[in-house]
């Protein structure tokens, strides 16, 4: 992913779970509380999740799970 644009993938609730696992049930409670953030949930997870786990996040929205990640 890293140097390409993004594009949104079909696993979205298992990139969505990811991301609550990730920054815990209280943070993304209140940030997936606003309407835009539920609409489009990437651009939290972009801001929110580290570089890392924003690689990770896109991998499983894109494949379903992290298997295959590098």
């Amino acid at each position: 992913m890293t140097g390409n644009a993004y594009q949104q993938g079909k696993f979205r609730e298992e990139a969505l779970e990811f991301m609550r696992k990730k920054l815990g049930e209280r943070q993304y409670a209140q940030i997936m509380a606003n309407a835009d953030s539920r609409e489009r949930p990437y651009v939290a997870a972009r801001v929110f999740l580290s570089p890392e786990d924003w690689e990770k996040y896109v991998w499983i929205e894109q494949h379903g799970s992290l298997e295959g990640f590098m």
